[in-house]
Protein backbone atom coordinates (compact mmCIF):
# COMPACT_ATOMS: atom_id res chain seq x y z
CA UNK A 1 0.00 0.00 0.00
CA UNK A 2 0.95 3.63 -0.45
CA UNK A 3 3.38 2.83 -3.28
CA UNK A 4 1.58 4.87 -5.94
CA UNK A 5 -0.27 2.09 -7.80
CA UNK A 6 -3.52 4.01 -8.20
CA UNK A 7 -1.72 7.28 -8.93
CA UNK A 8 0.19 5.60 -11.78
CA UNK A 9 -3.03 4.09 -13.12
CA UNK A 10 -4.72 7.50 -13.09
CA UNK A 11 -1.69 9.14 -14.74
CA UNK A 12 -1.80 6.50 -17.47
CA UNK A 13 -5.50 7.21 -18.03
CA UNK A 14 -4.78 10.91 -18.36
CA UNK A 15 -1.98 10.21 -20.85
CA UNK A 16 -4.06 8.00 -23.17
CA UNK A 17 -6.91 10.49 -23.37
CA UNK A 18 -10.41 9.25 -24.10
CA UNK A 19 -9.75 5.67 -25.24
CA UNK A 20 -9.86 4.11 -21.79
CA UNK A 21 -12.39 2.87 -19.29
CA UNK A 22 -11.56 2.68 -15.61
CA UNK A 23 -13.14 -0.06 -13.47
CA UNK A 24 -13.22 -0.47 -9.71
CA UNK A 25 -14.77 -3.08 -7.40
CA UNK A 26 -17.88 -2.15 -5.46
CA UNK A 27 -16.04 -3.05 -2.23
CA UNK A 28 -13.74 -0.06 -2.63
CA UNK A 29 -15.76 2.79 -1.17
CA UNK A 30 -13.00 4.50 0.85
CA UNK A 31 -12.96 7.89 -0.86
CA UNK A 32 -15.78 7.68 -3.42
CA UNK A 33 -18.42 5.27 -4.66
CA UNK A 34 -18.10 6.41 -8.28
CA UNK A 35 -14.45 7.38 -8.74
CA UNK A 36 -11.04 5.79 -8.46
CA UNK A 37 -9.18 7.96 -5.95
CA UNK A 38 -5.53 7.87 -4.99
CA UNK A 39 -4.16 8.52 -1.51
CA UNK A 40 -2.69 11.80 -2.83
CA UNK A 41 -6.09 13.14 -3.91
CA UNK A 42 -6.12 12.39 -7.66
CA UNK A 43 -9.35 10.91 -9.01
CA UNK A 44 -11.21 9.95 -12.17
CA UNK A 45 -14.74 8.63 -12.78
CA UNK A 46 -14.97 4.85 -12.81
CA UNK A 47 -17.37 2.08 -13.70
CA UNK A 48 -18.16 0.27 -10.45
CA UNK A 49 -18.74 -3.47 -10.79
CA UNK A 50 -19.67 -6.29 -8.43
CA UNK A 51 -18.11 -9.18 -10.34
CA UNK A 52 -15.72 -9.77 -13.22
CA UNK A 53 -18.39 -10.53 -15.78
CA UNK A 54 -19.74 -6.99 -15.40
CA UNK A 55 -16.42 -5.85 -16.86
CA UNK A 56 -17.89 -4.81 -20.21
CA UNK A 57 -16.05 -1.99 -21.97
CA UNK A 58 -17.75 0.74 -23.99
CA UNK A 59 -17.40 0.57 -27.78
CA UNK A 60 -14.83 3.38 -27.98
CA UNK A 61 -12.45 1.79 -25.47
CA UNK A 62 -8.97 0.49 -26.28
CA UNK A 63 -7.49 0.49 -22.77
CA UNK A 64 -9.17 -1.25 -19.83
CA UNK A 65 -7.81 -0.05 -16.49
CA UNK A 66 -8.69 -2.00 -13.35
CA UNK A 67 -7.97 -0.67 -9.86
CA UNK A 68 -7.82 -2.76 -6.67
CA UNK A 69 -7.63 -6.04 -8.58
CA UNK A 70 -7.27 -8.00 -5.33
CA UNK A 71 -10.89 -7.19 -4.42
CA UNK A 72 -12.35 -8.94 -7.48
CA UNK A 73 -13.65 -12.49 -7.70
CA UNK A 74 -11.72 -15.54 -8.93
CA UNK A 75 -13.15 -15.08 -12.44
CA UNK A 76 -11.14 -11.92 -13.13
CA UNK A 77 -8.20 -13.73 -14.81
CA UNK A 78 -10.64 -15.59 -17.09
CA UNK A 79 -12.45 -12.35 -17.96
CA UNK A 80 -9.13 -10.61 -18.67
CA UNK A 81 -8.15 -13.45 -21.01
CA UNK A 82 -11.46 -13.07 -22.88
CA UNK A 83 -10.91 -9.33 -23.28
CA UNK A 84 -7.29 -9.78 -24.38
CA UNK A 85 -8.53 -12.04 -27.18
CA UNK A 86 -10.65 -9.08 -28.33
CA UNK A 87 -7.46 -6.93 -28.55
CA UNK A 88 -8.04 -4.74 -25.50
CA UNK A 89 -4.98 -3.42 -23.68
CA UNK A 90 -5.43 -4.16 -19.98
CA UNK A 91 -3.68 -2.77 -16.92
CA UNK A 92 -4.47 -4.03 -13.43
CA UNK A 93 -3.34 -2.30 -10.24
CA UNK A 94 -3.59 -4.16 -6.97
CA UNK A 95 -1.91 -5.79 -4.01
CA UNK A 96 -0.25 -9.16 -4.51
CA UNK A 97 -0.36 -10.08 -0.79
CA UNK A 98 -2.72 -9.56 2.11
CA UNK A 99 -1.64 -8.16 5.47
CA UNK A 100 -0.43 -11.62 6.58
CA UNK A 101 1.81 -12.02 3.53
CA UNK A 102 -0.47 -14.54 1.82
CA UNK A 103 -1.02 -14.27 -1.95
CA UNK A 104 -4.14 -12.28 -2.80
CA UNK A 105 -6.38 -14.10 -5.23
CA UNK A 106 -6.92 -13.43 -8.09
CA UNK A 107 -3.71 -11.38 -8.34
CA UNK A 108 -1.37 -14.39 -8.43
CA UNK A 109 -3.00 -15.68 -11.59
CA UNK A 110 -3.07 -12.21 -13.14
CA UNK A 111 0.64 -11.72 -12.39
CA UNK A 112 1.40 -15.07 -14.03
CA UNK A 113 -0.55 -14.03 -17.17
CA UNK A 114 0.99 -10.56 -17.42
CA UNK A 115 3.41 -9.55 -20.16
CA UNK A 116 4.81 -6.87 -17.87
CA UNK A 117 4.80 -6.63 -14.08
CA UNK A 118 5.89 -3.61 -12.05
CA UNK A 119 6.14 -4.14 -8.31
CA UNK A 120 6.03 -0.73 -6.70
CA UNK A 121 7.47 -0.21 -3.23
CA UNK A 122 6.82 2.22 -0.44
CA UNK A 123 8.71 3.21 2.71
CA UNK A 124 8.46 1.03 5.81
CA UNK A 125 6.56 2.83 8.55
CA UNK A 126 8.90 1.35 11.19
CA UNK A 127 12.44 1.61 9.81
CA UNK A 128 12.21 3.67 6.61
CA UNK A 129 13.58 0.90 4.37
CA UNK A 130 11.92 -0.14 1.13
CA UNK A 131 8.57 -1.77 1.89
CA UNK A 132 6.72 -4.26 -0.28
CA UNK A 133 4.26 -5.55 2.29
CA UNK A 134 1.26 -4.27 4.19
CA UNK A 135 0.80 -4.15 7.97
CA UNK A 136 -2.67 -3.89 9.49
CA UNK A 137 -2.81 -1.31 12.26
CA UNK A 138 -6.26 -2.27 13.51
CA UNK A 139 -7.63 -5.42 15.11
CA UNK A 140 -9.57 -7.99 13.14
CA UNK A 141 -9.07 -11.34 11.49
CA UNK A 142 -11.11 -10.81 8.32
CA UNK A 143 -8.90 -11.08 5.28
CA UNK A 144 -10.48 -8.19 3.37
CA UNK A 145 -10.93 -4.96 5.28
CA UNK A 146 -11.08 -1.90 3.05
CA UNK A 147 -9.16 0.98 4.57
CA UNK A 148 -6.53 3.65 4.17
CA UNK A 149 -3.72 4.98 6.36
CA UNK A 150 -5.88 4.61 9.47
CA UNK A 151 -6.03 0.85 8.87
CA UNK A 152 -2.82 -0.11 7.03
CA UNK A 153 0.83 0.88 6.78
CA UNK A 154 3.63 -0.20 4.44
CA UNK A 155 6.19 -2.50 6.06
CA UNK A 156 9.43 -4.18 4.98
CA UNK A 157 10.03 -7.92 5.27
CA UNK A 158 12.32 -7.68 8.32
CA UNK A 159 9.91 -5.49 10.26
CA UNK A 160 6.96 -7.71 9.29
CA UNK A 161 8.81 -10.70 10.76
CA UNK A 162 9.46 -8.71 13.96
CA UNK A 163 5.77 -7.73 14.16
CA UNK A 164 4.74 -11.40 13.86
CA UNK A 165 7.23 -12.42 16.57
CA UNK A 166 5.85 -9.72 18.89
CA UNK A 167 2.27 -11.06 18.58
Amino acid sequence: MFSGKTTRLLNFANNVGTGYQLFKPHLDDRYSHTEVCSHVGKSLPATVIKDSFELIPRASVTFILIDEGQFFDFSLPYRIEQLLKLDYQITVAGLDMDYKGRPFDPMGQILAMADKVEKLKSECYRCGCEAGRTFRLTEGEERVMVGGSETYAPICFKCSVKEKEDE
